[in-house]
């Protein structure tokens, strides 16, 4: 087969999100041209969206090398710098890419994503509004501006372009089908409703509260979740029937996705539903958890979870060693750690005692049912957590949290405050700037230091 026709077929598959099938592709020609540069970038972008961009870097010098202004090569290392973490590496690269093609919306697009990562979303905003004023907008665009909205707190102006994310590019959501027509979010009392889950753990714990106001407005719902989410969401109030995804969906004359909640009905700050628990516990077990933990012995007892699920692609951002958090922990005097970490990282956990001179109980050597872990948190005086599910699992039931953000973070977060409408419980420490964890912990170390009722 030609290598344009090999180059054609492999940049076919990544623009579909199926970099296995792209690999071969590239992999043929290069075993023909090792310097074939189109090859190298394809093989580069591949490899990113596996989620190892330090090796997509590694094939993309070789490319930078033999091509330096190649529009394409430095689009591709852009995207990888910025997977990377390295925001202005990825701002320059793209910048030279737009000195060769000032007007090609997919580098604008990157640029866009590059300076809102360093907190200017000023000049983002400009990029999409540009793109919009010369109609040149798609849905990839309309939907990351909107979370630049998001950010902002402009909740109204933003939803119309946050509902477009499934056909957004750069969201990799694949398209589902599902029964009956899509939901506009109006009065319809005898109709059944199919809330389908979306995302990850966190999105589904934290939408879920609409749940109640959701069923005054239609006869029956059914609520898709994770399996992982089935038992604590079993007695949410307004879900008359509950799948687990992957299960036979009932017939629905409605659907929505759970994501699109908020968005149906109209929210804006004021109007987030923030009565918690929203999440029941059961009571016994966390009584159990309380005698388990020695809670209730005059010291300060906190929940750790300082790293996330390694496949986000925001997992190198978000996650921090124990290590680095260590200095922080050591100043709530007398305090008992329970470690709520799961997965490889806990394995930091092990010697603590002797490596970080800090004694932390490990609660979940291997994973337990999300009502178990629900029992425990309730149990403990304090969740400090990075951004993860966790966190929002805190928060749904009501129990303080310090969740310890990027500069730029999650878009639910929004920009510069400490408190969050979506959790009342829950207290924020951010980044001060971009990647620098040192102020974040020594601002959770401050919080220690002056104890639980004080700092908040």
């Amino acid at each position: 087969m030609a290598f344009e026709q090999l180059l054609f077929q492999g940049n076919q598959w990544i623009e579909r999100q199926e970099p296995r099938s792209a690999l071969p592709c590239f992999i043929q020609i290069l075993q023909s041209d090792p310097r074939h540069v189109g090859a190298l970038t394809g093989l580069a972008k591949a490899t990113l969206q596996l989620n190892d961009p330090a090796t997509a870097w590694q094939m993309l010098q070789s490319a930078l090398a033999a091509a330096p202004q190649d529009t394409d090569v430095l689009n591709a290392a852009g995207n990888v710098k910025l997977a990377l973490g390295e925001i202005e590496e990825a701002i320059r690269h793209f910048e030279a890419a737009l000195v060769l093609r000032p007007d090609e919306p997919g580098i604008l697009l990157n640029l866009a994503t590059a300076v809102c990562g360093r907190g200017d979303l000023d000049r983002a905003e400009a990029i999409y509004q540009r793109l919009e004023a010369e109609g040149r907008e798609t849905e990839t665009s309309k939907f990351n501006h909107s979370l630049v909205l998001l950010l902002r707190g402009r909740f109204l102006e933003a939803w119309p372009g946050f509902e477009l994310r499934r056909k957004a590019e750069n969201t990799g959501l694949a398209g589902r089908m599902f029964p009956g027509r899509r939901w506009d979010g109006g009065e319809c009392p005898g109709a059944s409703l199919l809330i389908h889950a979306e995302q990850g753990l966190g999105d589904n714990i934290q939408f879920v509260r609409y749940l109640p106001q959701i069923s005054q407005r239609v006869g029956h719902v059914v609520l898709e979740a994770p399996k992982a989410l089935i038992d604590l969401f079993a007695n949410v109030p307004g879900v008359d029937e509950i799948v687990a995804m992957g299960e036979a969906l009932p017939d629905c004359s409605l659907h929505t996705s759970i994501m699109s909640l908020p968005a149906l009905s109209a929210t804006v700050e004021e109007t987030i539903p923030t009565d918690v628990p929203y999440l029941p516990v059961v009571s016994d077990a966390v009584e159990t958890w309380r005698e388990r933990l020695g809670v209730g012995d005059g010291r300060l007892h906190v929940g750790l979870v300082w790293a996330g699920n390694a496949g986000h692609r925001r997992d190198r951002e978000r996650s921090l060693p124990l290590r680095a958090l260590a200095p922080a922990l050591k100043m709530a005097d007398g305090a008992a750690f329970h470690a709520f970490q799961i997965g490889e990282p806990l394995a930091q956990a092990n010697n603590a005692a002797v490596d970080l001179g800090l004694d932390i109980d490990i609660l979940f050597p291997e994973p337990q049912p999300l009502t178990e872990v629900a029992a425990a948190l309730s149990a403990v005086d304090l969740l400090i957590s990075v951004d993860t599910g966790l966190a929002h699992l805190a928060g749904a039931i009501g129990r303080p949290v310090w969740n310890l953000i990027t500069y730029v973070p999650d878009w639910r977060w929004m920009m510069g405050r400490q408190d969050t409408p979506w959790y009342p419980t829950m207290r924020l420490f951010r980044q001060s700037a971009v990647g620098d964890w040192d102020a974040v912990v020594a601002g959770v170390g401050k919080a220690l230091a002056m104890g639980l009722n004080e700092s908040d």
